[in-house]
């Protein structure tokens, strides 16, 4: 589901280049005054402090001293942070004019010695004024040489994001620039617990990468800020570890520049690019009014790498999405300082290891995507009482799933994990607002039909398929006109499928084969004409029958299995009805006769066509299906359908999809079908290796793009 996360995110993503304040967060002076001075009666003024420890982290972890910006303030609210800097120029002169009243004093015959100090004062001067602009030329010769390397020369001062791993550190000794800002750079950084003194000393590290690019690369030659002022701090701080994510994440080969590393302020490095879906949005960097960081958006940016544990100092984050890249590592539990997140999103990386326990704390997350990742272990949900969105799909989490407090959740995307428990009314009852479940390819179980799910108000997706769920589908469906998306299949369900699953009448899309149904076949899915997509593969307790001519109602169809259903009878002409089919699956039944003519000339967006395995089926392929541009495969094995027309048909699908586009049995020795891949009648798995389960993995295909969002 990691599109749906990404179309909410999206809707989101505007709030990147608003520097304005929200209007939520907008006081009068005199509420802002009142406001700070009970701060300054209770706690240490706003801004940076030092801080000892924090509940966020769990008992066993030890951070030493670290910046952290609390500010329950809004924060951006204006504040005023002026440096009182005088300097007296009588107080500075006053040594000068005391040396000339006593020179007035001084007797004839000192005056020559007093000329010869004056002299070679003078000529030391010179030299030292000499040098010092020697050391100049050097510098600005250096910095011309890194923004305008020589053909082949890796590039010393990046922007747009087009750089190496290493700056180059003006004057080429880096012990020696350590006694100068360079030095006092590294101790601000080790004081105030902003990386390690063994990261910041290994050459070559991101940290020491960052660290000489802010000091010695950096155009915009960031002062460095007086330890008083600890918004400077946090602003050095901020500048600091986005170099540090562009270094430990191999920033040269991201997707966009996104001018990171330019000489603007970082609240500027952004751009409107284009996503995996051509859609355009805002990547990069976005701040409040203040210049505190509020957004850091690069999904899709084909980073790579790990997550700095630096992360924790930005304190003023409200959102963070790395989603779509190829991060490594785990998740470091300095994430958990960050109080004021609202959206954590890592889909589709490499992610391993647990999610931390003090992930609870952040109370205030609505948001949390790791969907995709390689993350094991129990999920510690704690008390997110503002977590709308969950989607954490596609991992190996285990244990029970403990949701029953999040009361404000509306998408739940847990599918392909190994969690476990009973689905009931006990851990969904008070979820109301729910209106996306995907709890598939889990060790769910329940004894009855969760059939709860069908009251829920605002519910558009349900997918239970692939867990242990027994008992029938409830006979008193009730009308239910928000849910679009029900799939049941691959479970332990039986009974007949009631009649009143009609009421569902706004389902686009239902799958529910692969269980136990029994009894006459479910012809009343003919009424719901709003399907695309209908699945009933493999439920061979139903009744014998034919096939289910009610269907040609179904106009909106696209998909269709009927496999392994205890069919038998002609192939109905009528079905070329449904004009807009794509995928056809009736194989593994008892159908008799040949293909119908009409199918060749009205299945115009026929894909694939599946009707293998009916021994009973022969004659010759109607020449009319060479008019089918769309067919791509087409399956006729373990039948006895003639072969006089295949060399014609392979024309047409060659030029559709390619070579070995027809799937034919072999028992009467070599076809002529340049086309073809030859099936023993007893492989009832031919042609399967190309796209494994035909019906899954259409099922999977069609949802990425159809399943209805909540968004």
């Amino acid at each position: 589901m990691s599109h749906m996360w990404a179309d909410y995110y999206d809707s989101r993503k505007d709030e990147i280049i608003s520097f304005e304040s929200d209007g939520e967060n907008e006081m009068d002076h005199d509420e802002e005054a009142i406001m700070v001075d009970s701060r300054s009666k209770s706690r240490e003024p706003d801004g940076l402090f030092l801080v000892e420890d924090d509940d966020n982290l769990s008992d066993d972890d030890e951070m030493p001293d670290m910046i952290y910006r609390d500010d329950p303030t809004p924060l951006t609210s204006p504040k005023s942070r002026q440096q009182a800097s005088k300097f007296s120029l009588n107080d500075h002169s006053m040594p000068y004019v005391n040396n000339l009243h006593n020179l007035r004093n001084v007797q004839p015959e000192k005056i020559k010695i007093y000329k010869f100090r004056t002299v070679l004062c003078v000529v030391l001067a010179i030299f030292a004024t000499g040098m010092t602009l020697g050391f100049v030329l050097r510098a600005e010769e250096d910095k011309y040489m890194a923004a305008h390397p020589k053909p082949g020369a890796p590039v010393n001062s990046p922007t747009g994001g087009s750089s190496p791993g290493v700056p180059v550190v003006p004057g080429g000794d880096s012990e020696a620039a350590d006694t100068g800002k360079l030095g006092q750079v590294k101790e601000l950084l080790i004081r105030h617990a902003v990386s390690s003194s063994d990261d910041l000393g290994t050459m070559g590290s991101p940290q020491w990468n960052a660290m000489h690019w802010i000091t010695l690369v950096d155009e915009a030659q960031m002062p460095l800020p007086d330890e008083n002022d600890k918004d400077a701090v946090y602003k050095f701080v901020q500048r600091y570890v986005m170099a540090l994510l562009y270094y430990d994440t191999n920033g040269q080969a991201w997707e966009h520049g996104l001018h990171w590393l330019s000489s603007t302020g970082i609240c500027e490095w952004l751009d409107f690019v284009g996503d995996v879906n051509h859609q355009k949005h805002n990547t990069g960097l976005g701040c409040d009014a203040d210049g505190n960081l509020k957004i850091l958006s690069l999904d899709y940016e084909k980073m790579s790498g790990s997550i700095p544990t630096e992360f924790g100092l930005l304190t003023t984050l409200k959102e963070i999405n790395l989603a779509g890249n190829s991060i490594e590592g785990s998740i470091p539990t300095e994430i958990c300082r960050l109080k004021y997140l609202e959206i954590f999103a890592l889909d589709q990386n490499f992610i391993e290891g647990t999610l931390p326990e003090c992930f609870a704390n952040l109370i205030r997350l609505e948001g949390l995507g790791l969907g995709d990742n390689l993350m094991t272990g129990k999920l510690p949900l704690g008390s997110f009482d503002n977590l709308k969105d969950l989607l954490i799909n596609d991992n190996e989490f285990s244990g029970d799933l403990d949701i029953s407090k999040l009361t404000f959740l509306e998408v739940l995307d847990v599918k392909g994990n190994s969690f476990s428990g009973t689905v009931d009314a006990n851990l969904f009852g008070d979820l109301k607002n729910l209106q996306y479940v995907d709890l598939s390819d889990n060790e769910f179980s329940s004894t009855e039909f969760p059939s709860f799910f069908f009251t829920f108000p605002n519910l558009g997706v349900l997918d239970l398929s692939q867990n242990n769920i027994q008992g029938e589908l409830p006979a008193d469906i009730g009308l239910n006109t928000q849910l679009k998306y029900l799939a049941v299949h691959s479970n332990s369900l039986s009974g007949e499928v009631p009649y009143n699953i009609v009421n569902l009448q706004n389902l686009t899309h239902l799958n529910i084969g692969q269980n136990d149904f029994i009894g006459r076949f479910p012809i009343q899915l003919s009424r719901m004409t709003n399907l695309d997509v209908l699945y009933l593969p493999d439920l061979p307790g139903l009744d014998a029958g034919r096939m289910p001519d009610d269907f040609i109602t179904l106009d909106k169809l696209k998909i269709l299995s009927l496999r392994n259903t205890n069919r038998n009878y002609f192939l109905p002409a009528e079905f070329a009805r449904m004009r807009h089919l794509e995928y056809l699956d009736i194989s593994h039944n008892a159908l008799t006769g040949g293909l119908p003519v009409a199918w060749g000339t009205d299945f115009l967006y026929m894909r694939v066509l599946l009707v293998n395995d009916n021994p009973n089926l022969q004659g010759d392929i109607p020449t009319t299906f060479t008019k089918l541009g769309a067919l791509g495969q087409l399956f006729i094995q373990g039948t006895n359908l003639g072969k006089s027309t295949l060399p014609s048909l392979c024309t047409t699908m060659i030029r559709s999809q390619g070579s070995q586009s027809i799937f034919a049995s072999c028992e009467n020795g070599r076809i002529d079908c340049p086309c073809c891949m030859c099936c023993s009648a007893n492989d009832d798995k031919c042609g399967a290796n190309l796209m494994g389960e035909y019906d899954a993995n259409w099922d999977a295909e069609f949802r990425v793009g159809q399943v209805p969002s909540s968004r």
